[in-house]
């Protein structure tokens, strides 16, 4: 929102510049990239936090928090640089019409005309693409994983990869496709809150 209301000044340049590099960088790079310069910067010191591998949560959940950090912040690098670059592009958009001038002429907020009017009609192609990205974060989650060492579904994916266990792909190809399904229906159920054109049949 900052940044599309503030279109081709320095803070739109330095983020979107921030965004591509965050948008280009493979999953197991920034993974990598974050372990040496976080695990193994704090490991030099002694100290426990960062760790690679599960920690249960119910034995520390401090620990667990710490391990989870990582391979929190590489999936979401990308999610956040796609997102941001969708939002900020349909809320130009959705600032260009002829209904934002109209809140404005009538004597609305700058604040409520954006959050009200033109955020609303920019999330519009966000909530669409969250539907399709439900599969990207799986695949996404089986990089992580690996590098990781989580132990999850992702990095047993891996393994039954590598040894041919065919029923194990099976089931998490069909995990995967139900989970895009339901959040394809999340996101048609969305559009009726969203947008006031479309109504419930």
């Amino acid at each position: 929102m900052l940044i599309a209301t503030r279109a081709r000044s320095l803070l739109d340049r330095v983020t979107t510049t921030g965004v591509l590099i965050g948008y280009s960088m493979p999953t197991f790079v920034l993974g990598g990239l974050l372990l040496f310069l976080v695990f193994y910067q704090f490991s030099k010191v002694g100290s426990l936090w960062f760790q690679p591998g599960y920690y249960p949560f119910t034995a520390s959940p401090i620990t667990w928090l710490g391990r989870m950090i990582l391979p929190w912040i590489t999936l979401a690098t990308v999610q956040v640089a796609v997102y941001s670059r969708l939002t900020r592009g349909s809320l130009l958009d959705a600032l260009g019409e002829d209904y934002i001038r109209t809140a404005r002429s009538k004597g609305l907020s700058e604040r409520r005309v954006i959050c009200r009017h033109g955020l609303r009609a920019a999330l519009i192609p966000v909530t669409a693409q969250l539907g399709v990205d439900v599969a990207t974060l799986i695949s996404g989650a089986v990089v992580t994983e690996t590098v990781f060492n989580l132990g999850g579904v992702g990095q047993s994916t891996v393994h039954a990869v590598v040894r041919g266990n065919l029923f194990f792909i099976l089931a998490v190809v069909i995990l995967t496709a139900v989970a895009v399904l339901v959040a394809n229906i999340v996101v048609d159920v969305a559009y009726l809150f969203l947008d006031p054109r479309v109504r419930l049949t």
